[in-house]
C-alpha cells in the first residue's frame, strides 16, 4: 500500500511540476505579445479619434495636419519600441 502511495505522489509532483513549466512557458507568450499589442493600441486610437467624422476637430482644416497626424503615431510608437526593446520585452 505505501508502494502505491509513493508512485501516486511522484505522479501527483510530475504532473504539478509539468502545470508549472507549462504555465512559464504561457507567462513567457503574453510577455511577448503585450508590447505587440501596445504597438498597435496608439496609432488605433488616433485614427478612431479621426473616424468619427466630427467637424469641429481643429486639426482636420491644417494643411500639414494629416502628416502630423502620422509623424504623432510613427514617433510614439517608435518611442514604446525603443522602451520594450531596452526592457528586453522584443
Amino acid at each position: 500500500m505505501r508502494i502505491i502511495e509513493g508512485h501516486r505522489e511522484m505522479v501527483v509532483t510530475a504532473v504539478q511540476v509539468n502545470l508549472g513549466m507549462i504555465s512559464l512557458a504561457e507567462s513567457e507568450v503574453i510577455k511577448r505579445l503585450g508590447p505587440f499589442a501596445a504597438l498597435f493600441v496608439v496609432p488605433t486610437m488616433i485614427a478612431g479619434i479621426y473616424g468619427m467624422n466630427f467637424q469641429s476637430i481643429p486639426e482636420l482644416h491644417y494643411q500639414y495636419g494629416y502628416p502630423i497626424c502620422l509623424a504623432v503615431m510613427l514617433s510614439v510608437d517608435l518611442v514604446l519600441y525603443w522602451c520594450f526593446r531596452k526592457a528586453g520585452w522584443l
